[in-house]
């Protein structure tokens, strides 16, 4: 896999599509091509608000994780996560909880 996408849309597009307003609308870039090899970000919308658009980085780090995020994708790439591996590996349960 290429573990890229791209985000080229204007902002105001962004909001008029998903209905919701950007939390940080100042930093908000468009990317043509946005690699998850690299610690970016991308845009989100969350359950914990859901009534805007926010930002992360693409990929899973376990919550207590406290060291490098570039060593754990290279010890398990999250970028891209089969349904049959969220079921059974456990250090994707908190990410994948929905209450």
């Amino acid at each position: 896999m290429n573990y890229k996408l791209s985000i080229d849309a204007t902002r105001q597009a962004l909001e008029n599509t998903f209905k919701r307003y950007f939390l940080f609308p100042n930093i908000y870039r468009a990317h043509k091509t946005i690699d998850g090899a690299k610690e970016t970000t991308i845009l989100i919308i969350t359950l914990q608000q859901s009534d805007v658009i926010s930002q992360g980085i693409w990929g899973i780090l376990p919550h207590n994780y406290e060291n490098d995020w570039k060593m754990f994708q290279k010890a398990l790439n999250t970028l891209s996560v089969k349904s049959k591996d969220v079921e059974s590996q456990s250090h994707y349960e908190e990410a994948f909880f929905i209450r």
